[in-house]
């Protein structure tokens, strides 16, 4: 979602350049985008909590209630799960890293069944509710939640793994080589992004009503060595990072038309992958052309076309 004014980051052969957003939607052109943020940690490393962050964040609720003066009287941390064979380990992890973390327990458990209709027919449900009612967790979660993304950016990789490993295991899947996050929070879902980024992931995210669909197409082996539920047999993919061949190659496109199959690329305004910019087009660039390709290809950014949608105010 972006206003018509504003100004974007895209290349013309090869350098650069602003343009405003309705030209490049005009021109069929592609933006760039970030695809990774810089390396720098502030604080050390906090894997489990990163972890139970996620797992509460999706499938817990943290409250602090105040009593008659106003002020915090009592806090409760509630994280609900079936209890079945398949989530046994990513129970378990939570119940031990919550105690590692705050030295307090999930001291209460409390059973319940969940009726609701669909289509004419009562659908039941039972679930388990683990409910610690201290005030220390529910106030350092919550301070947490309050600005995810900003404490994600101050810790390291490990901890951005175990973030999404964490939410994943909670309210998520793998299917079809990818994973899959349903996001109703602004708030979880900027950490989801910053997570993402951190580790050179772009997710691809779309919007249904008030649920942002997050899905990861890249490093989903490594994320999965991270979780303890959501668990699949993962396929290589042939790439991702790509770039708007018009854009890059067609004041050059004679010079470096590999075999006559890279004009195409240009004419029918295509995306070129990285790999066949650095294995067919570059052997065949002049020095100076492929010093401007090797660093396009090398950059923090890659390119996605934009369309029109709606104007939403």
């Amino acid at each position: 979602m972006l206003e018509r004014e504003k100004d974007l980051l895209t290349y013309k052969n090869r350098e650069l350049v602003k343009k405003e957003i309705n030209k490049v939607i005009e021109e069929q052109e592609g933006i760039c985008l970030l695809e990774k943020l810089p390396d720098f940690v502030i604080e050390k490393s906090e894997p489990k909590l990163a972890y139970l962050l996620g797992a509460l964040l999706s499938d817990g609720h943290c409250k602090i209630s105040s009593g008659k003066s106003g002020l915090p009287r009592r806090g409760i941390v509630i994280f609900t799960q079936k209890e079945t064979e398949n989530k046994k380990l990513f129970i378990n992890t939570v119940r031990t890293y919550f105690n590692d973390i705050f030295n307090e327990n999930f001291s209460l458990i409390r059973e319940k069944e969940t009726n609701s209709l669909f289509n004419g027919h009562v659908i039941s449900g039972f679930a388990t509710d683990f409910i610690c009612c201290k005030m220390e967790p529910a106030r350092q979660i919550l301070k947490i939640s309050q600005d995810l993304d900003y404490w994600l950016i101050k810790y390291d990789k490990e901890t951005a793994f175990n973030f999404l490993a964490g939410l994943i295991d909670g309210d998520g899947c793998y299917y079809d080589n990818r994973l899959h996050i349903y996001v109703s929070k602004e708030n979880v879902l900027k950490g989801v992004i910053v997570a993402c980024l951190k580790l050179g992931i772009v997710p691809q995210i779309t919007v249904n009503r008030n649920i942002h669909h997050v899905q990861i197409v890249e490093k989903v082996s490594d994320v999965l060595n991270y979780t303890k539920r959501v668990d699949g047999m993962t396929r290589n993919r042939i790439g991702t990072k790509f770039f708007a061949a018009k854009q890059i190659i067609a004041d050059i496109v004679d010079e470096v038309n590999w075999k006559g199959k890279i004009k195409p690329y240009v004419q029918k305004n295509l995306l070129l992958d990285k790999n066949k910019i650095v294995e067919r087009i570059m052997p065949l660039a002049s020095s100076k052309i492929r010093e401007e390709l090797q660093r396009v290809v090398d950059s923090n950014l890659r390119m996605q076309r934009i369309t029109y949608v709606e104007d939403i105010g």
